[in-house]
């Protein structure tokens, strides 16, 4: 995963968590996945699916932004 995806990608994710999503309540997201992948990712054990999570935050951007 690229630094600067690595270095904002978390803060992403959190805020998605904590704020909710209409990706997870159509259930298109899994939150407990998220938190998994949150959790590795905040630990230092990136995988390499990992980075899908910056599309599920475009996503959630993109629909926060159409629906503003």
């Amino acid at each position: 995963m690229a630094a600067p995806l690595l270095a904002t990608l978390p803060a992403q994710v959190r805020r998605l968590l904590d704020q909710g999503s209409p990706l997870i309540d159509a259930k298109l997201v899994d939150a407990d996945a998220l938190t998994q992948a949150l959790t590795r990712i905040e630990a230092g054990d990136i995988r390499t699916t990992d980075d899908r999570l910056a599309d599920v935050v475009a996503a959630d951007l993109a629909h926060r932004a159409a629906h503003n």
